[in-house]
């Protein structure tokens, strides 16, 4: 089954249940996420590319903002250091198969090659886990948090989302505090 086929039977049965409130987060305090060397963030930003290509009918990483949706989770108040620190690894751990070049210079057979040789690990394999469950939930959420802007994964899987919607000022994470 290709991956794209499997993420679109999926997505909308299965993960929306089980979206994790502590990643399921959007924009909180701005900035936090520049602790990340902007090189962490091309390498992500290119996983997550190869992860969930776009598609002439279909949107892929790059129209669902699935790195803006990352930021923006590890901007929230109280984001777990340790999974901000296992992002990191993770991105450190592709970059270190892909030498002598860099993980955004290889082609897509080559990014393919890496990301299975770094998914060989139980650590890899949990990491791109993680990467998977960040890419699903950008695509599921309401575009408040952070991801699928104007709702273009909700459009692509025809959902029609809940009324009322969460306002900026009324995302879970503000209200927590209250």
């Amino acid at each position: 089954m290709k991956r794209r086929t499997f993420l679109f039977q999926t997505a909308g049965l299965a993960a929306a249940p089980t979206l994790s409130l502590t990643s399921l987060s959007g924009c909180g305090r701005p900035g936090a996420q520049a602790d990340l060397p902007d090189t962490v963030w091309r390498t992500l930003a290119a996983v997550h590319a190869h992860l969930f290509p776009s598609e002439a009918k279909a949107p892929g990483a790059a129209e669902l903002d699935t790195l803006g949706y990352l930021k923006a989770a590890l901007d929230v108040p109280g984001f777990d250091p340790a999974e901000r620190a296992a992002i990191l690894r993770g991105a450190e751990a592709v970059e270190a198969q892909a030498k002598p070049r860099a993980f955004t210079e290889l082609d897509e057979a080559e990014r393919e090659a890496v990301l299975r040789a770094v998914e060989a690990t139980e650590s890899g394999r949990a990491w791109l886990e993680g990467m998977l469950n960040y890419l699903i939930e950008a695509l599921l959420a309401d575009p408040v948090y952070g991801g699928n802007p104007s709702g273009v994964g909700w459009r692509w899987l025809d959902h029609n989302p809940g009324f009322p919607r969460p306002p900026a000022g009324k995302r879970w994470f503000l209200l927590k505090s209250l």
